[in-house]
């Protein structure tokens, strides 16, 4: 073997090492955003739930759910201006307070 070959094997070999850090940094990144999207997917999951449930119990209080969305005026319901909702926690928080009221 002579000087030649000795230097393309070791560039060889720092190529490869290269390519197996940046191989676990690609992996360390897509574990961190499965790890996201895991966490968002069962926050969704919950929120939609949690909109489901206070929808039926403000119907069967007799709150027009429809009708506080929509801003349309009701003789038993708060008003609110909701179409400025902009996330679900702020919905959740206007017929909680539309419940509190009754």
């Amino acid at each position: 073997m002579d000087s030649g070959d000795i230097d393309v094997k070791v560039e060889i070999q720092k190529t490869l090492i290269s390519l197996n850090e940046i191989t676990l940094k690609i992996k360390n990144e897509l574990n961190i955003i499965n790890d996201l999207v895991k966490k968002d997917g069962q926050l969704h999951t919950a929120v939609v739930d949690a909109n489901k449930t206070l929808t039926v119990v403000a119907q069967d209080m007799g709150i027009n759910v429809k009708n506080i969305l929509s801003n349309e005026k009701s003789e038993n319901e708060s008003q609110f201006n909701l179409r400025d909702i902009i996330s679900s926690a702020a919905f959740q928080e206007k017929i909680l307070a539309c419940l509190n009221n009754m």
